[in-house]
């Protein structure tokens, strides 16, 4: 399962990817942090989407991304 970017909301375009709470390999469950991203104007918190392991994560902290970017992948187990 893919996890992407979220609408990041109020005309804001893009994030920068803050911290990664999981690395490749981590199991994860649904709705545990994954990932932080930091915009102008807040700090989002985005959870697993899924519960598995982190298969792939495809972009480093510090990356900037826009909504619908592919961040991760997330194998179910």
């Amino acid at each position: 399962m893919d996890v992407t970017t979220p609408d990041l909301g109020d005309g804001v375009s893009e994030a920068i990817v803050a911290r990664w709470h999981r690395k490749a390999g981590d199991a994860v469950r649904a709705g545990e942090p994954l990932v932080d991203l930091e915009t102008e104007k807040t700090t989002t918190e985005v959870a697993a989407p899924a519960s598995g392991v982190v298969a792939q994560v495809l972009t480093e902290e510090g990356a900037s991304v826009s909504a619908g970017t592919r961040m991760a992948v997330i194998r179910k187990t």
